[in-house]
């Protein structure tokens, strides 16, 4: 059959109007487009739908059981343009997503890629930055969503969901002076320099902290860096230059030539979050980002068990 959706509103609009011309007004077309609408109809049916007279148009009997079989049609055409624009728009639109250069380790990218075959209309953009810088984007509404790591309770003016727990690990190179040695104290490592953040920095702030846990003074930074990254780890390779390193940034493969510290209880506490501003509902895709993040997250941990 030739008839449109189109065709059914017309239709409906002249049963409810009874005449042509109240009918094309309220549709906002021309009464012949109306005309040759209602023709169409009763064509592909067989059917005689109105009868027309000096006073209007008024349904036939077999108009009116049509209308039942039309007012229902329409109902469900408008309910599928619904849906339609619904899912148009969850595939679709711009996530502003933030994250730090070695958040457990590949895990937003990895969320982000699974997002995009999901829904092939996404746009998206993706800061990689200082955690700090990070959180101001979520409170000021310039992200939509960041995955960072924190060193205590989450950020003011944030929501937040806890993605893990990525503690930052004391590491040297395989060949460092202390590396032979089965047995450390925390004032062992007080002759050796490290690399890590400026001392007005959280990552500083911490290792100081951790240190006068012990009594002891704040260690010396010969290097000054913004965060842990791959560089980082090449440079302690190559000197006797202590490090935090993130757990989730210390493979495997690293092992063959660095050393984690073997100090009991020496490393500094450490959660991911995934950080949204508070007060702001979620839109379809922060969500789907948030939830898919998670699930990535879990199978990452039931991986790591097995």
């Amino acid at each position: 059959m030739d008839i449109t959706p189109r065709d059914v509103t017309y239709f409906l609009a002249v049963a409810k109007h009874g005449r042509l011309a109240k009918a094309a007004e309220a549709c906002h077309v021309t009464q012949p487009a109306i005309t040759k609408a209602i023709q169409r109809l009763e064509a592909e049916c067989g059917l005689t739908l109105f009868e027309r007279d000096a006073r209007g148009t008024r349904l036939t009997a077999e108009g009116e059981r049509f209308r039942e079989v039309a007012e229902s049609l329409g109902k469900s055409y408008e309910e599928a343009v619904r849906v339609a624009a619904n899912v148009r728009a969850q595939q679709s639109g711009l996530l502003r997503l933030g994250t730090t250069d070695s958040t457990r380790a590949g895990l937003v990218p990895l969320t982000l890629s699974a997002l995009l075959r999901q829904r092939p209309g996404l746009r998206a953009t993706l800061q990689i930055g200082q955690s700090d810088l990070l959180v101001r984007g979520i409170v000021e509404g310039h992200l939509d969503v960041a995955v960072v790591p924190t060193y205590g309770p989450p950020p003011e003016g944030c929501d937040h969901v806890n993605v893990g727990a990525d503690p930052h690990l004391p590491v040297m190179s395989a060949k460092h002076p202390l590396a032979g040695r089965s047995r450390l104290v925390p004032a062992d490592l007080m002759p050796y320099s490290w690399i890590n953040t400026a001392q007005d920095k959280t990552g500083f702030q911490s290792l100081s902290a951790l240190f006068a846990r012990y009594r002891l003074p704040a260690p010396t930074v010969a290097v000054e860096i913004e965060y842990a990254s791959e560089a980082v780890l090449s440079l302690v390779r190559t000197s006797d230059l202590l490090a935090m390193i993130p757990r989730s940034l210390f493979r495997a493969t690293d092992r063959l030539d660095l050393h984690q510290v073997a100090i009991p209880e020496f490393f500094i506490d450490r959660s991911v979050m995934c950080l949204t501003r508070s007060g702001v509902e979620r839109s379809p895709l922060t969500a789907a980002f948030c939830d898919l993040l998670m699930l990535q997250a879990e199978a990452r941990r039931g991986g790591a068990s097995a």
